[in-house]
């Protein structure tokens, strides 16, 4: 459980320091991916076993055991897409703007902290 929640925290460390230098899309994935380890660190808690291999943070959050409130599962929804566009950006796809990625990643780290104060 350790594992996941430390290494939530450095890749908060990764996305802030993303954000600074002007690398929105990758600041939000490890965003993205800050949230999905907190998660599995609680479900870590929950099953007693590796979490699965998954990146739907909405799935994990129903594995975590906790009552997760109807406007935090939205507030993933809405986060949700930075993985993919982090894993697969295509032509086409709009870079965040700065002030997106602020706000997303303010989303992300609010998300992140109530996530941490179930455990």
């Amino acid at each position: 459980m350790r594992y996941w929640q430390e290494g939530s925290d450095e890749e908060w460390s990764v996305a802030e320091i993303l954000l600074e230098k002007g690398k929105y899309r990758q600041a939000l994935f490890f965003g993205h991916l800050a949230l999905e380890k907190i998660l599995k660190a609680l479900v870590v808690r929950a099953t007693e076993e590796i979490p699965p291999r998954i990146h739907n943070l909405r799935t994990l959050a129903e594995m975590t055991g906790c009552k997760v409130p109807n406007d935090v599962m939205i507030e993933l929804r809405n986060v949700e897409a930075h993985q993919i566009r982090g894993r697969y950006p295509t032509e086409g796809t709009r870079l965040p703007s700065p002030k997106m990625a602020r706000e997303d990643l303010e989303r992300m780290e609010r998300l992140r902290q109530w996530f941490k104060k179930q455990f």
